[in-house]
């Protein structure tokens, strides 16, 4: 009974720290467990029940929302460098990774490539995907949920080009065009990906 106690606080509790990073969200839920824990076993071996360890855990520590927002202000207050280092990661890779992304939307709708030109763009797009996932304790989750949005116009962009390309340009070639829109999906698929599993983490 104590043990499962303890597991459905520090579960809640992590739940009520959805805005801290997920490092600092593990570290206050490990350090508050292991406080319960050390008191339970105080307690257990100072003769108590397991209903009157529960009881007692109950009147020690604060309801978990309360807790979390304790922890969350501390932070915060504590933490205002970081914030700002973390929204401006947060910016510069959503530039780099959808930035490139752009690129495509013109070769799409010519049907012809500037490889030279094209080249800045493909490396703007290969490092916005290192830095999400070598930065990714340092994304704004919460900044970062705009990305899929902007990311879902960059696909319709693209579509678009293709359909007034085929209707328009009077030198289209469908092949090629249909072989970049194929790695422009495929691009935008591997971003979707990415961003998803930055904000489930976080």
């Amino acid at each position: 009974m104590t043990m499962n106690f303890i597991e459905e606080y520090t579960e809640k509790l992590s739940n009520y720290l959805c805005d801290l990073p997920p490092h600092a969200r593990n570290n206050v839920t490990n350090e508050i467990r292991q406080h319960m824990q050390d008191l339970s076993s105080e307690l257990e071996d100072s003769g108590y029940s397991k209903g009157e360890i529960a009881a007692e855990l109950s009147n020690e520590f604060p309801t978990p929302q309360k807790l979390a927002g304790k922890y969350i202000e501390e932070y915060k207050s504590s933490n205002a460098e970081l914030t700002e280092k973390m929204n401006g990661t947060t910016t510069y890779t959503l530039i780099l990774l959808l930035g490139g992304l752009v690129a495509f939307i013109v070769p799409i709708y010519q049907s012809t490539v500037n490889l030279f030109a094209l080249v800045p763009f493909l490396t703007s797009f290969v490092l916005g995907l290192v830095l999400i996932n070598k930065k990714k304790h340092f994304i704004a989750s919460k900044s970062f949920k705009q990305s899929r949005l902007m990311l879902c116009s960059i696909v319709g962009l693209g579509l678009a080009a293709f359909s007034l390309g085929l209707v328009i340009n009077d030198n289209f070639r469908i092949i090629f065009s249909l072989s970049v829109l194929f790695l422009f999906l495929i691009s935008s698929l591997v971003s979707f990906i990415n961003i998803r599993i930055i904000l489930k983490g976080n």
